[in-house]
């Protein structure tokens, strides 16, 4: 029997259930301390108990797992079924929401939506980038907020998100929390949302000629800079990365070698878990954008001062953030550094959302002039490869595309985001 054909003893609601439980695998992430550390769609699988197997929620938890795996086994029945489903869904969900009257419905519907979302992230490629944007802009508006990142770490932080409660994971103090020593850590959130004001108000600055503001908006970035440095070191060590092992330097035997992905030298670490992982990742790709700013408000504003600190720090954050890329990608990292030795690839991949809550801060690295220019070239192998081995179309699309419009960017982490919410 071909390998592309689906088998006909296997009843279609057994294939249904296989579907259900291959997402769940892939994409839900619960913590084992859930007081302490958020997952990824935690919750999802309490509400689509509630709602039934034969729900749109169900359907569309069908649709990401089949292309997901359509992708990563090289399975075309599976991507062609799962775009009959998608067409099906659009459909279902138009009518969802305009008959939605009950909070359950409502629910359903923005859930749907983000999982359409996360449907059009998987399958993006370089001729369709896909069209996640309206699905994001969807659960935006349904939500009652702008269609942007920001604006759903404002209304979670102001308390204002039109969902229901049950549906969400609890507590809810933010969505980028790392606990600190005594308990009273403040959500990245917070950070995230001042260097949000902080980058826009730089871009029209730099575009005018108005020397004093510039002088100023430098200020409070390295204001800003040393609330995120404090933020770092305030987090309780139980939260901090462990080194479990370490790549040696390899000469080139001629010029330039390329690095397989996984493979950079230096130190690998381990994490409590992918959620804190994919916080301390996004927190370094902020700091190091916000790094980036000084330095171009610095030159701007003919600032003759030494900039080693800054570069330091984010030599620093690039090499942290190298050394956390094995444990996002590999299925079991102990099993990899055993391994390093006698193979020179990674042989067993890790699920798709370690790979999904990697991808953005990556992504936004490798686009930083002050990170290394052989380091740029190495992310976005990363992200290559986690298109390839990980079912997330959309990461190759990044890795490769000349330009990627913000809206396209931001509309994506829009995404993922709200999947941390529920």
């Amino acid at each position: 029997m071909p390998d592309d054909i689906l088998p006909i003893e296997i009843s279609n609601e057994k294939s249904d259930e296989y579907a259900l439980c291959a997402f769940f695998y892939e994409y839900r992430l619960v913590s084992t301390d859930q007081a302490a550390s958020r997952g990824f769609l935690s919750n999802l699988e309490r509400t689509l108990h509630r709602l039934g197997p034969k729900s749109n929620l169900a359907q569309a938890c069908r649709l990401v797992s089949g292309a997901t795996h359509g992708i990563k086994l090289r399975r075309p029945v599976l991507t062609f079924q799962a775009n009959h489903l998608y067409h099906e869904l659009l459909a279902s969900l138009a009518l969802a929401i305009h008959d939605s009257i009950s909070a359950i419905r409502r629910d359903e519907s923005i859930l749907v939506a983000m999982l359409l979302g996360l449907y059009e992230i998987i399958v993006a490629d370089s001729v369709r980038p896909g069209d996640h944007d309206a699905h994001a802009g969807g659960v935006a508006a349904m939500l009652q907020i702008n269609n942007s990142p920001l604006s759903l770490l404002q209304a979670i932080q102001d308390g204002n998100l039109f969902f229901s409660h049950h549906t969400l994971q609890n507590p809810c103090r933010g969505l980028l929390v790392i606990p600190n020593s005594k308990n009273t850590s403040r959500p990245l959130d917070d950070f995230l949302l001042q260097l949000g004001s902080l980058w826009n108000r730089t871009k029209v600055a730099l575009a005018g000629s108005q020397l004093q503001l510039r002088s100023a908006l430098r200020a409070e970035a390295l204001c800003l800079e040393n609330n995120l440095c404090q933020w770092e070191k305030s987090l309780d060590n139980h939260f901090h990365p462990s080194t479990v092992h370490h790549v040696l330097w390899k000469e080139p035997t001629t010029g330039y070698e390329k690095i397989n992905v996984g493979y950079w030298p230096g130190k690998i670490d381990t994490y409590v878990d992918h959620y804190v992982a994919g916080v301390w990742n996004t927190y370094r790709a902020a700091r190091l954008g916000l790094l980036s700013l000084i330095l171009d408000l610095s030159q701007d504003t003919d600032d003759t001062r030494s900039h080693d600190i800054q570069h330091g720090y984010a030599k620093g954050l690039v090499s942290d953030m190298l050394a956390s890329i094995p444990y996002h990608l590999t299925d079991d990292l102990h099993v990899f550094s055993r391994d390093m030795k006698r193979q020179n690839e990674i042989a067993n991949p890790g699920k798709a959302i370690h790979g999904l809550l990697l991808m953005h801060a990556i992504y936004i690295t490798s686009n930083l002039s002050i990170v290394e220019p052989d380091v740029r070239v190495h992310l976005k192998d990363c992200l290559v490869w986690i298109g390839k081995h990980m079912g997330i179309g959309q990461a190759s699309f990044l890795a490769t595309a000349t330009k990627v419009d913000t809206k396209y960017f931001a509309g994506s982490c829009m995404i993922v985001l709200f999947g941390l919410l529920v």
